[in-house]
């Protein structure tokens, strides 16, 4: 037996928190700053809603310069404004990122990773200290 539809919504970007997100600019330094695009869905303007401690990856497309930074975790530091986050990477001997590269339509972006856990970190029965993982993707379509 399936649930409605309107209780069972298809998967889309914008059910989950927090979401991915462009990167518009990165300075670099022993931590790292970012900025970030809001999103923009269904006429919405989705701001960035990273936390201290959240667990993120970068995906630095080609054209964007910094490549040494692609693919690399990290913990968010701060959250100075609404647009631009702190991460614990030493960024200082990287290479510039380009804010406007000449060939490159894929937008470099900062995601989060991990998963809500409200389950027991051990299999020794209940326990009244949870566990989550810093990260990512609650599901708030319902």
């Amino acid at each position: 037996m399936s649930a409605p539809a309107q209780n069972n919504p298809a998967i889309t970007p914008w059910y989950y928190q927090p979401s991915k997100f462009a990167i518009a600019d990165i300075t670099r330094g022993q931590t790292t700053t970012i900025t970030i695009i809001p999103a923009t869905t269904g006429g919405t303007t989705v701001n960035p809603n990273y936390v201290v401690g959240q667990k993120v990856r970068i995906q630095m497309s080609f054209g964007y310069g910094m490549r040494q930074i692609d693919n690399q975790e990290a913990i968010v530091l701060s959250v100075p404004s609404v647009n631009t986050v702190e991460i614990n990477i030493d960024s200082s001997a990287y290479n510039a990122f380009i804010t406007s590269p000449v060939y490159s339509t894929t937008p470099s972006q900062i995601i989060a990773i991990g998963d809500i856990n409200s389950g027991e970190t051990n299999g020794s029965g209940p326990s009244s200290t949870v566990t989550y993982i810093p990260g990512s993707f609650r599901d708030i379509s319902s």
